[in-house]
């Protein structure tokens, strides 16, 4: 049985009233009112162990429709030698366990590097990058 099939159909709404909460602006007292809850069985819903995991999932199942745009304009950022696009496509990677990469040198930001250095490194990442296309 799915741990997920535990969850009442009003759990469920709760979910995915809170997961698009940001958006709608709405309060908490707002979602428990639509979905016919008081603010404190909302409360008591979103303290479950199988909820937070429900809500986990389901943010994780909306993102991934973007992860791979989002990935694509990281890829193109850290060829071009964006630091903070490098280290989160390094991030990134690092949550999937058969993509892992292990990174050898640490990039320093605050250290002075010469325009050589900084294209020696730009190319072993794009070196990295094919690699991980290639894995894909």
């Amino acid at each position: 049985m799915d741990k997920f099939e535990a969850l009442t159909h009003i759990e469920i709404m709760a979910a995915e009233a809170l997961l698009v909460q940001k958006v709608t602006k709405k309060s908490l007292e707002d979602i428990s009112t639509e979905i016919g809850i008081s603010r404190r069985h909302l409360f008591d819903i979103r303290q479950k162990t199988e909820f937070k995991a429900f809500m986990k999932r389901r943010a994780l199942e909306q993102a991934s429709d973007d992860i791979h745009e989002v990935i694509h304009v990281l890829k193109a950022k850290a060829k071009k030698g964006d630091i903070k696009a490098i280290r989160t496509l390094f991030e990134v990677a690092d949550l999937f366990p058969n993509k892992k990469l292990e990174v050898k040198q640490e990039i320093n930001a605050t250290h002075s590097r010469s325009s050589e250095e900084i294209e020696a490194d730009r190319m072993a990442i794009q070196r990295e990058l094919e690699e991980m296309k290639l894995m894909n």
